[in-house]
């Protein structure tokens, strides 16, 4: 059995020729070699999945970290407005949504969360009467081409 793997090995060995890789080149003098590396971007946000509307206007903060290529920017944006309901049926209350902070671009991204590379969401409402009241914000996290000026 052992004459049989090693006649195996070499009929293999003579049957494929060896070849580093498709680009290798036979040289006779100085030449150069091409380096390549290519990584994709990645990036996270970290925000809180409850917030509590009950006074008039709340803040909340959204923290963002990654590693992104120099072509894109990191949006964190929402829509101008949220519904509020109560689940007794009072009237719908009309939240009112503005954010500051971002778009981050490659330079401006931290690589670990703080306090300060941070996209803050400031939600006003009118005073809410009794009752239990929900809703939801989307909150849209995209990586998008570079905008001038930014």
């Amino acid at each position: 059995m052992k004459k049989f793997a090693i006649l195996a090995v070499l009929l293999m060995t003579m049957i494929m020729p060896y070849r580093l890789a498709a680009e290798d080149q036979e040289v006779s003098s100085d030449t150069t070699v091409a380096l390549i590396a290519s990584r994709t971007s990645t990036y996270y946000a970290s925000l809180p999945t409850v917030v509590d509307v009950l006074n008039n206007s709340v803040d909340f903060i959204v923290k963002v970290k990654g590693d992104i290529t120099a072509d894109k920017q990191l949006n964190i944006t929402s829509g101008s407005t949220a519904t509020l309901a109560d689940a007794l049926g009072r009237s719908n209350v009309t939240v009112n949504v503005s954010h500051s902070g971002g778009p981050f671009t490659y330079d401006q991204l931290p690589a670990n969360y703080n306090d300060s590379d941070v996209v803050t969401f400031t939600l006003t409402h009118a005073t809410l009467g009794a009752g239990t009241y929900s809703g939801t914000l989307p909150i849209t996290i995209s990586l998008d081409n570079v905008t001038s000026g930014s």
